[in-house]
């Protein structure tokens, strides 16, 4: 619970941090979104979207993981991304 995992380009490491701290510190960024209550996301990223109201899967740039966007998410993600895109 205290412990988040970070994954880069170049690789992962595992930091004493809770997501919502990690969160919290990255809040200034407009790129970084969280997307399910375990996951945070650099918009930038993303290669694909999938998925449809019951909730989205992302493919990211040179990784194998999938990212789930909940339900719950799906308005606060989509107005990141759209912010983002224009």
């Amino acid at each position: 619970k205290n412990y988040t995992e970070i994954f880069l380009s170049d690789g992962k490491f595992l930091k004493r941090l809770t997501l919502k701290s990690l969160e919290d510190q990255l809040s200034t960024f407009a790129f970084i979104c969280k997307t399910h209550r375990s996951y945070l996301l650099n918009l930038n990223k993303i290669e694909s979207i999938k998925g449809n109201t019951q909730g989205y899967k992302i493919v990211l740039k040179n990784h194998s993981e999938i990212v789930p966007v909940s339900r719950s998410m799906i308005p606060k993600f989509e107005s990141q991304l759209s912010v983002l895109k224009s």
